[in-house]
């Protein structure tokens, strides 16, 4: 043993550097591997995987979107909020809204039993040119003078 007091204040200061160097150390080591990871992130395999993934996530959704709109729509949405929502021009959204009516209609014109419904004046009420009858009483069955 020493006859020399102990120096804490020497100790202190040697235990914080010793931390310190080894806090610096450590953080560098992170950086290195962060940097690490950004080049793999960057990578042509991950870049081609994000776009794949994103691609087949919007095909997805793409199908889907014209029947959402056509929700959105009926639910009293106007085209210019449904078009700023989904990013998409006003006009687009009229098309699709169009194109999505003339599905609607031409699946209900598959179901008609044989019947050809039309408004015989533009006031009237749709009616079967075949037989005659009023499509508020048509109750699903098949048209009398079909061909």
């Amino acid at each position: 043993m020493s006859d020399e007091p102990f120096n804490h204040e020497a100790a202190e200061k040697q235990i914080t550097d010793a931390l310190i160097d080894q806090l610096l150390t450590t953080a560098e080591q992170l950086k290195t591997t962060r940097e690490v990871m950004r080049k793999g992130e960057d990578s042509l395999d991950r870049r081609l995987q994000r776009a794949g993934l994103v691609r087949r996530q919007w095909k997805q959704t793409e199908e889907a979107l014209p029947a959402l709109m056509a929700e959105a729509r009926n639910a009293g949405y106007t085209v210019e909020g449904i078009a700023y929502t989904l990013g998409l021009t006003e006009s687009y959204v009229y098309r699709v809204l169009r194109e999505q009516r003339a599905a609607q209609a031409e699946a209900d014109d598959d179901d008609t039993s044989g019947h050809d419904w039309h408004h015989p004046t533009p006031s009237a009420g749709l009616r079967c040119r075949h037989c005659g009858l009023a499509h508020k009483n048509w109750s699903g069955e098949d048209c009398p003078a079909a061909e």
